[in-house]
């Protein structure tokens, strides 16, 4: 766990270390230490910027250095920034260690012994690393709140100031103020379905910073029609027929070789008729939710799961022959005994529920898939329903 003086091999980012994209492939075991190192020139432009260096997820507990000095620790699947004064040279370092199914941490179908229905494991960067230059005063976040009865929206942007942003939708400009929800009245409403996926343009703008982003207005809602409950999509039923999407790539593992095969699997899945994909047991890149809004493909997000190895027989008893008796549930069986294990998972769950509050293609989600992990399950619903 120290930074080594020199490298002797090279590694294509951001494929796991054990895909043959990634040009390394070989298998990472509990006890290794995965050690990038890139060092980086910064143009001039950025010179008296902020400097925002992106993780978009990492396998699974990672410590990055600038220059040597560590400015990030950081676990679980969650993306995470680093930000930083500018220098012309910066050597970033980032130490990984990935635990697999032996750690509580989330994991999804990982395992170091892959069977019939677990998969092999995907250690290291996985997922994109990026770069921004930003002001002293910048847009941090934007969240949209939909109502679909009301035909509003509510616009939350959050950044390090308390002034007053623009927001234009489509061709409509609005004044906001910061660091709190503003409702706003859609003039030409247009909501979103999965056969007609309006989106709404939008543009804020703070200062000298300016972001482009979009909405899209939907209603899901439960209602007893005929003496048997549906699920209706902007108050029509709708049957929802789809798949389930457990994203390995041919090559890749949990990540694809370029952008175009999420592109493929949506196009492909309702070429076939479907309308529903289910992301089972992981969480895409961004630009796949966004492929999902815009070409109409409903979605189920499930909660990857985590938690110590499981008690298969518990696990069976519950899932596989529909015993959805709660007294075979243990923690010990759904590997969820310790605290830190229970305390991990609440701060994902937190993270999921802002991470996709802005895809209106997420219609549900699964807190937990076949009792792994689980605990506490009416608490978990509750709160996220709330």
């Amino acid at each position: 766990n120290k930074i080594p003086s020199s490298f002797d091999k090279k590694i294509i980012v951001p494929y796991a270390v054990e895909s043959l994209l990634s040009k390394v492939n070989i298998l990472v075991e509990p006890d290794d230490y995965l050690i990038y190192q890139k060092k980086i020139t910064l143009p001039t432009s950025m010179k008296g910027k902020t400097i925002l260096l992106h993780f978009n997820g990492i396998d699974q507990t990672a410590n990055v250095y600038l220059n040597n000095k560590l400015v990030k620790s950081h676990q679980g699947i969650m993306s995470f920034t680093v930000s930083f004064a500018y220098q012309k040279e910066i050597t970033i370092t980032v130490i990984i260690n990935d635990k697999t199914d032996l750690s509580y941490l989330a994991r999804g179908k990982q395992t170091l012994e892959p069977n019939t229905y677990l998969y092999s494991s995907s250690s290291g960067i996985i997922k994109t690393v990026w770069l921004e230059a930003v002001d002293k005063i910048y847009i941090e976040d934007i969240k949209f709140y939909p109502n679909y009865d009301k035909k509003t929206v509510g616009v939350l942007v959050k950044a390090n100031s308390n002034q007053v942003a623009k927001i234009k939708i489509n061709n409509e400009q609005h004044e906001i103020k910061l660091n709190k929800i503003n409702e706003i009245k859609l003039k030409d409403f247009h909501p979103w379905s999965n056969t007609d996926p309006y989106l709404y343009d939008v543009e804020v703008t703070l200062i000298n910073d300016k972001v482009k982003s979009y909405f899209g207005v939907r209603k899901i809602s439960v209602q007893e029609i005929n003496g048997v409950k549906r699920i209706l999509l902007n108050n029509k039923p709708i049957l929802l027929s789809g798949v389930l999407n457990q994203g390995y790539y041919f090559l890749g593992d949990l990540t694809p070789r370029s952008y175009l095969d999420y592109l493929f699997d949506i196009k492909a899945m309702k070429e076939l008729g479907f309308n529903l994909l289910r992301v089972h047991a992981k969480v895409e890149e961004e630009v796949f939710y966004y492929y999902c809004d815009k070409l109409g493909m409903l979605l189920i997000q499930d909660f990857v799961n985590g938690g110590n190895r499981y008690d298969k027989k518990m696990i069976y008893m519950i899932s596989s022959f529909l015993i959805w008796d709660y007294r075979h549930l243990t923690l010990e069986g759904a590997g969820r005994v310790s605290k830190e294990s229970q305390d991990s998972f609440k701060k994902e769950v937190d993270y999921y529920l802002d991470h996709f509050n802005n895809y209106p293609s997420i219609l549900i989600y699964t807190i937990f898939n076949e009792a792994w992990g689980e605990f506490n399950p009416n608490y978990f619903y509750e709160y996220c329903v709330g």
